[in-house]
């Protein structure tokens, strides 16, 4: 399959489906997949695949169409399962995607199949990762950290490292690059992760993992804000209540067409926790339409809550910030894209970046 932030296409085409060695179209299969791809692929996008399945023939039906190009199984759902749940599941697990690129030069000897080990040679005594070192990458900031709270957050998660957590072992943080990436240097590769979405993400874990709980952790305002709302919203926040409740929202009708909220989610950071900007966010989240490439009307809703709560591009951080936003991302199940799709990072191996600066020829 190809890397969904690299590798797709603005319609659907180099989509291939074998089954038993034979070429075939099943609507069935291509719903799976998709299905699988879930939020990784951002909406509008279609993924690159060639599938080959290998299944009982007895359990096929080739007659469906006079070419006998389109199949059906005996057991739709349960192949639909297997396909959607095999994906997901390797998306969750691990970034399996090999780099590759397109050689224009067909008459150019092929590379060697393994690649020379370019290594850079770090101190043995490991210092080149500690608090020390990083001294000298410190940016121009003000004394500003995350609350406490959110720091309680990581603490509760530490039991169950992500997908990134062998990365990111040992990393540096070098800085920020236009107030919306943060600059990370690990032994083997550099990383540009996007704030906005790498915030995002995080919420967006935390707060699915709290509605599945229903065990909420919220903050009291210092005083009750107050939303006005027309008729129809008022029906959108009874809707919705449930869920805003299910993640830290402790809301309640107040008057005819009014709305008291006393608590929020604990991970909203301080300088949101004003009037205007969270009416802003409730607002959205009440009219907000479905993600397309989020699984269920629930999900869509603490999507919107998340992005709304995330640190915004443009916005410049502390060095304590970006450290916390780069330990977050180590817990994180699924860290390679935000609920919209967008990837929430870049990789630069060494190796290509030698390779691109003509050091290796």
């Amino acid at each position: 399959i190809g890397k969904p932030s690299d590798l797709t296409y603005s319609y659907k085409k180099n989509q291939y489906v074998f089954v038993n060695s034979r070429f075939v179209k099943s609507k069935l299969i291509n719903e799976a997949v998709y299905e699988g791809f879930g939020s990784n692929l951002m909406v509008g996008r279609h993924p690159f695949f060639a599938l080959f399945i290998e299944i009982d023939p007895q359990i096929i039906d080739v007659n469906v169409h006079p070419t006998k190009i389109e199949i059906k199984f005996e057991n739709e759902l349960e192949i639909y399962e297997f396909i959607s749940n095999t994906f997901r599941e390797q998306f969750e697990k691990k970034e399996t995607f090999k780099e590759f690129e397109v050689q224009k030069d067909l008459d150019k000897h092929v590379e060697e199949i393994v690649k020379p080990k370019i290594q850079k040679e770090y101190p043995k005594d490991s210092k080149y990762f500690t608090k020390e070192k990083q001294r000298n990458f410190e940016v121009r900031e003000q004394v500003v950290e995350y609350p406490k709270t959110e720091k309680s957050e990581v603490e509760v998660t530490q039991k169950e490292l992500g997908a990134l957590a062998e990365a990111l072992k040992e990393y540096k943080i070098l800085g920020q690059l236009d107030k919306t990436y943060i600059i990370v240097e690990t032994p083997k590769e550099m990383i540009l992760v996007d704030q906005h979405i790498a915030e995002e993400k995080y919420l967006y874990e935390i707060f699915l993992e709290q509605q599945k709980n229903q065990k909420p952790k919220t903050q009291k305002l210092l005083s009750d804000v107050i939303i006005h709302l027309t008729n129809s919203e008022m029906l959108l926040f009874e809707e919705n209540y449930e869920i805003m409740k299910s993640i830290g929202f402790e809301c309640e009708k107040f008057g005819e067409n009014e709305i008291r909220v006393g608590c929020v989610p604990i991970s909203i950071r301080g300088e949101i926790l004003n009037s205007e900007k969270i009416k802003d966010m409730l607002y959205n989240v009440l009219i907000n339409k479905k993600i397309k490439c989020v699984e269920d009307e629930k999900h869509s809703k603490i999507a919107s809550i998340a992005c709304r709560s995330a640190i915004m591009a443009g916005t410049e951080l502390t060095m304590p910030q970006m450290r916390q936003m780069v330990e977050n991302l180590k817990y994180l199940k699924q860290p390679f894209n935000c609920p919209h799709g967008r990837p929430t990072f870049l990789r630069y191996d060494f190796y290509e970046l030698q390779k691109k600066f003509k050091r290796i020829v």
